[in-house]
This record gives structure tokens, sequence and C-alpha cells, in this order.
């Protein structure tokens, strides 16, 4: 849910309770004790839809949306501050006593 509503707000998008719930692929009383909990963290709000009653956005709060681009961070890491050296390619001297590989 928290991805989902992060990848909406960035975006520009706009959730609906209803969207998020089917999205998450919960049972709806699930989804819902789910929001509920994630609201109480203060991760994300719900904010009555002007336009039709009957609806109910879902954003996350800045909270959330620190809390996803930390989680990321983590997840995928900074790339590192310089490339690795990379080691030069030094044939294995073969010995006196080897045969040498068919050419082709």
């Amino acid at each position: 849910m928290m991805l989902e509503l992060f990848i909406s707000g960035e975006e520009g998008g706009i959730l609906f309770v209803k969207q998020l719930m089917i999205a998450s692929g919960e049972s709806a009383a699930s989804a819902m004790r789910r929001i509920d909990r994630l609201e109480s963290a203060g991760f994300l709000e719900r904010i009555p839809d002007m336009l039709d009653q009957r609806r109910v956005i879902v954003q996350l709060t800045s909270k959330g949306r620190t809390a996803m681009l930390a989680m990321l961070d983590e997840v995928f890491g900074a790339p590192p501050a310089a490339p690795a050296t990379p080691r030069p390619f030094v044939p294995r001297a073969a010995a006196a006593d080897e045969p040498l590989a068919p050419q082709r």
C-alpha cells in the first residue's frame, strides 16, 4: 500500500480508498485495518473528495514519503562514490607439460 501511494504521489495521481484496497490484494476488512493502522502511525491521511462525498482520497503524509524514500535508499542504496578499479586480465602461464587447447 505504501509503495502504491508513493508511486501515485510521485506521478501526481490521486488514489481513492477503494483503489488502494483493490491494489493491496487483501480482503476489504484486512485492507481497511491496514489503512487504519497506517493512518494512526501518521504515514497516510484520508481526505474527503469534494466532488463525490462517497469517495475518500488517500495519500502519503510527509512522514510517509520520508519513510518510503529511506526504505528505497536502504533497499537499493546509493551508488558507490567511485567505481571499483578493474583488475587487468593476466593470462595464466601454461605449465610446460600441460597440453595447449586446440585452436579452432
